[in-house]
């Protein structure tokens, strides 16, 4: 595990996810908490060098039901944003956050009622 990937789970809990993909210095970090969540979640990403990215949130469809975020980062920050889902079913959804390659990176968010 990579120093940056154990700040991380040392930080943030046992329950982030962290992606690590080829290189020593390419990591991503996204977490929701809570989750399960029943109104409202609150999502932290991060990409280790500047970009333009999108947040979304996707119903098991690929529906968008969300779009939490769009718009440039400063690598190495944490970015926030809240999902208010207080009109939403109950169920699985999936947060989708791809960077300017395009490839979405995803994690699943459960919505109790």
């Amino acid at each position: 595990m990579s120093a940056l990937a154990a700040i991380l789970l040392q930080g943030l809990g046992n329950d982030a996810y962290i992606a690590e993909s080829g290189t020593a210095d390419d990591h991503l970090y996204m977490d929701a908490f809570p989750n399960p969540f029943s109104d409202k979640a609150t999502i932290r990403f991060m990409l280790p060098d500047d970009a333009h990215v999108e947040l979304k949130v996707l119903d098991v469809t690929g529906k968008e039901v969300a779009r939490l975020f769009k718009g440039n980062i400063d690598g190495g920050s944490i970015n926030e944003a809240t999902f208010d889902c207080s009109q939403c079913s109950g169920g699985l959804y999936l947060l989708s956050l791809a960077d300017s390659r395009g490839t979405p990176f995803v994690k699943k968010l459960v919505l109790n009622r």
